[in-house]
């Protein structure tokens, strides 16, 4: 089995991720599928799926983020969930 390369990163107010999404056509419409978070998209065109997933996706991390359930379903989707505290030194 390949180790997942998907991730998630926050830094302050800026979260960016890198997702391997799957395009493929059916009849008529093209599907972008992320099987690492459950998100299909649909588009008339590869770049329209592209695009359309691209906005879905930060509507959908934007909706997690702020109900504070993005770790819960990270978690359900089987991430390993790394936390990064930095120690701030008082003056």
């Amino acid at each position: 089995m390949r180790p997942r390369t998907d991730k998630i990163e926050i830094s302050g107010n800026l979260l960016t991720g890198v997702f391997h999404i799957y395009i493929f056509k059916q009849a008529n419409t093209y599907i972008a599928y992320c099987p690492s978070i459950d998100l299909a998209v649909s588009g008339n065109s590869i770049r329209n799926a592209e695009e359309s997933f691209q906005e879905s996706v930060s509507i959908h991390l934007d909706y997690q983020i702020k109900n504070k359930v993005l770790l819960k379903d990270l978690k359900k989707h089987k991430w390993k969930v790394r936390y990064l505290i930095k120690n701030k030194k008082s003056r």
